[in-house]
């Protein structure tokens, strides 16, 4: 009888649901019924749905969720959902992208090769050895047709005692039009046991072919990403596998790019790097040389491996996650024979490295107390360990690093409910860092915060206010190359001989580097509105760099350094409109900082962080991390340039000539939808920054740029300071005057470098980051459930003051390099367009 009084009471549940009037069951079955007479001879008034019973073993399974009831015959048979159901789903992609180089210097193409001699401009050939591009006008310039190994066109003369053809300007830019290729496939199966998630398992793979806007140089990357999880009543057990293969032509670690970059440029408009392997002068290469056939390559593995239990109980959490890695490199960097700066017969370096990493993250998190009053105790063992190799060949050279870590967390954050739709959260905890690579290890790292919400009644509005301050300790990664700072045992201008051999040696003489960091900020939000913002002071001491001792490199505490700053980010979560056929969402964020650095090891001053000798950004007590640093005007005591007897401003010693840090970056976010379009939208606004154009430096004093070729005809100018004698500058001087020594112009006279100052010029920039169009198919009970294409563009606006190429790039690529720019390559302009199939 139970059973049928429970049997009863489920369609009314099921229609409760509903919210809608209670329907009666009128099936055939139960109209039929209700038309026999009763065949209960003690009471004819019996319903007949008292006979109702189970069509499956006599009686409910109440463990199996119940999908519907069957009614036949008089018998109601319950009808339940499966005990597993299985979920296929996936997406496979395909992408391709068109890719060139972005904006790049101005030259000029008006002058040969060639300088003054004897009061005349004079072309002279690249069998002189001639490295500069002072000579006389093309149109003044004609062929001779006679065999010269350098073009097929014959050498040079002046108009009329030629054959009549009239001088080319040549072109000899390294790039094309790059083109990449991309295909992935994602594959997600689930398990579902009785309506919840019992097994999933995920397979991911990808592979890319790209020719890159750099001639000659291809890369290839395969990727496979695999992970499968179970859950057996309250544990979770899982594991993942990573691999990654990649092949490049160069890797550019040597900078092998971007003197092919710089050989480009160089090369004077009259001579053609593509006829011949030959260099234009005697202290130059040829960049096709360098680009085709110079024997470099580069192949990396990734393998990842990750593993993990959870528990999870009414009051304990618990578990142990394991993620580990095994990353080798093999790379030949090479220079090809008659490279400037290297041997006859070139360089060929081999390179290996090898990086063993295993971390192993146990905690355990106790509830202590229940609903608006708890706290959750958390108790937390991280253990990482790495083992890395650097090996080189020619010389015979290995570095090895082990670094074994240990770190203990105590946390308890405590959740009040101060008053009706007031929560606050206050949390303390402490850190440990035990390293057997510094001297000193850290045993108390203390941390706490405090958060309030505040979610008034019959209000959209609400808002947090809260506060943390934590201390940390970390050190330099041990994969982490830092061969670059070699750069700084060499000027800007003569480093043909540059190629990095000698990696930091790690030693536990050096302390831990060490972040306390205070935030306070507050979160509201208004309907559909968000605002969020916040200030920061973030103070590191002992900040690790590596230090040239003894012929080595080795890591070392060099300075203290504070960072403050603010962030406010105002948002708009989607909004629909007629219907929600429309829909908005967009952000828009800004973000500010300064900084000092507040301490320096004595003898440490202006020490380099990235660049070469003359040039570097560099720490200097007092003043902002990174400062740029090189050679000055002379300036007297009001600050005005000081002017020679001959009538150029004169140089000075080395100083603070820029700073590289921004004022602000301003950055939206915009996503408009309608029906099934999207438009994606990301602008990104930095003011202020300077950065030190070292590639217009270079190209004016070889007479490359195109301010030469604008200017080099300038008589009469006078510069504006005073004499050495305090009297006003009224000397008028020429550019360039035939008359004179090639070094007496104005750019040659500084030297190969210039005066750093003088190509110091503002990096502000506005760029559209990215913009994507696509269009949406969904399709209902079809193998396909979803199609996609979309189009899009990345990098596609660049306005800047900057004269030089994109100021975001950095110098050989390499970290630190911002506010630096010797010959960085350009940015890429992508245009691409994408397919996306889901089932």
């Amino acid at each position: 009888m139970r059973y049928s009084l429970l049997l009863l009471l489920i369609p009314g549940f099921l229609h409760a649901q509903e919210q809608r009037p209670v329907e009666p069951i009128e099936s055939a079955d139960y109209r039929e019924m209700l038309r026999k007479p009763a065949n209960n001879p003690r009471d004819s008034t019996v319903t007949p749905i008292e006979t109702l019973r189970s069509g499956l073993y006599g009686g409910l399974m109440p463990r199996q969720p119940l999908a519907d009831l069957k009614v036949r015959k008089g018998v109601v048979s319950p009808v339940y959902s499966p005990r597993y159901t299985l979920q296929l789903m996936g997406r496979l992609g395909t992408s391709v992208e068109v890719k060139t180089a972005n904006r790049t210097p101005s030259l000029q193409q008006l002058y040969a090769q060639g300088r003054t001699e004897s009061g005349v401009l004079k072309w002279n050939g690249p069998e002189t050895g001639e490295m500069f591009s002072y000579g006389p006008a093309l149109r003044s310039l004609q062929f001779d047709g006679s065999p010269y190994p350098y073009d097929p066109n014959g050498k040079l003369v002046p108009a009329g005692s030629g054959n009549g053809k009239p001088a080319t300007a040549y072109h000899n830019s390294i790039f094309r039009t790059g083109v990449s290729w991309k295909n992935y496939f994602t594959f997600n199966g689930v398990v579902n046991q009785h309506g919840t998630e019992w097994i999933r398992l995920s397979l991911g793979l990808e592979r890319e072919d790209a020719s890159t806007v750099i001639r000659y140089n291809d890369n290839r990357t395969n990727k496979l990403v695999t992970n499968v999880s179970i859950r057996l009543e309250d544990f979770q057990i899982g594991a993942g596998y990573q691999y990654r293969n990649t092949n490049l032509t160069t890797d550019n670690r040597n900078g092998l790019l971007n003197r092919a970059w710089q050989q480009s440029l160089l090369t004077p408009a009259s001579f053609d790097n593509t006829y011949t392997t030959k260099p234009y002068g005697s202290q130059a290469g040829n960049p096709w040389t360098l680009l085709k056939d110079n024997g470099n390559r580069y192949a990396a593995q990734h393998h990842g491996f990750s593993a993990f239990v959870k528990y999870r109980g009414d009051k304990l959490e618990a578990g142990t996650e394991y993620s580990g890695a095994i990353n080798r490199q093999a790379a030949v960097e090479a220079y090809p024979a008659g490279t400037y700066g290297f041997p006859p017969e070139g360089v060929s370096v081999n390179r290996n490295t090898r990086l063993q990493q295993h971390i192993i993250n146990t905690h355990a998190t106790y509830k202590i107390g229940r609903y608006n009053t708890h706290a959750d105790v958390t108790v937390r063992h991280i253990l990482s360990a790495a083992d890395n190799v650097f090996s080189y060949s020619s010389p015979d050279r290995e570095y090895r690093s082990q670094r074994t870590v240990n770190e203990l967390l105590l946390e308890v954050p405590f959740f009040f409910r101060i008053a009706d739709r007031v929560e606050a959260k206050v949390e303390i905890a402490d850190r440990t860092y035990l390293s057997n690579t510094v001297r000193q290890q850290e045993y108390w790292l203390p941390s706490t915060a405090f958060s309030l919400w505040v979610n008034p009644t019959y209000s959209s509005f609400r808002f947090c206010v809260f506060s943390r301050l934590s201390t940390s300790s970390h050190e330099i990664a041990l994969d982490k190359s830092l061969a670059y700072l070699q750069l700084a045992n060499y000027n800007s201008f003569d480093m043909s001989g540059y190629f990095p051999l000698a990696e930091v040696h790690t030693n536990d003489l050096a302390k831990p580097i060490r972040t306390r960091e205070w935030n306070t900020g507050i979160e509201a939000y208004l309907q559909r509105f968000s605002l969020s913002g916040s200030v920061y002071i973030k103070n590191i001491k002992n900040d690790q760099l590596p230090l040239y001792v003894g012929r080595e490199w080795v890591m070392g505490n060099v300075a203290d350094h504070r960072t403050t700053g603010y962030e406010v980010t105002l948002s708009l979560n989607p909004r629909y409109w007629n219907r929600r056929k429309f829909e908005y969402f967009g952000n828009i964020s800004l973000n500010s900082y300064r900084n000092e650095v507040t301490a320096i090891a004595p003898g440490m001053d202006y020490t380099p962080v990235a660049g070469f000798h003359d040039v570097n950004t560099a720490l200097v007590k007092g003043k902002p991390f990174g400062v740029i640093v090189g050679s000055t005007w002379r300036r007297d005591e009001a600050g005005r340039l000081v002017i020679g007897a001959d009538g150029f401003p004169m140089a000075a010693q080395t100083g603070i000539i820029g700073n590289p840090n921004p004022d602000f970056v301003l950055k939206h976010n915009s996503r408009f939808e309608w029906r099934d379009w999207q438009l994606d939208a990301s602008l990104e606004w930095k003011k202020g920054g300077e950065m030190w154009n070292g590639t217009q430096a270079m190209l004016d004093y070889y007479g490359r740029s195109q301010s030469t070729g604008n200017e080099r005809n300038t008589t009469g100018y006078v510069f504006e300071g005073v004499t050495e004698d305090g009297h006003p500058n009224t000397k008028p001087v020429a550019f360039y005057d035939p008359a004179q020594p090639l070094g007496a112009n104005r750019w040659v006279r500084y030297g190969p470098g210039g005066v750093a100052e003088d190509y110091v010029q503002r990096a502000d920039y506005l760029r559209l980051h990215s913009l994507l169009l696509s269009y949406r198919w969904k399709f209902k009970r079809q193998l396909i459930r979803e199609l996609t294409l979309a189009g899009y563009v990345n990098n596609l606006l660049l306005w800047t003051p900057y004269e030089g190429g994109d100021p975001g790039q950095l110098l050989f690529d390499y970290p630190n390099g911002a506010g630096l720019d010797f010959f960085n390559l350009p940015s890429v302009k992508t245009f691409g367009c994408n397919v996306l199939i889901k089932f």
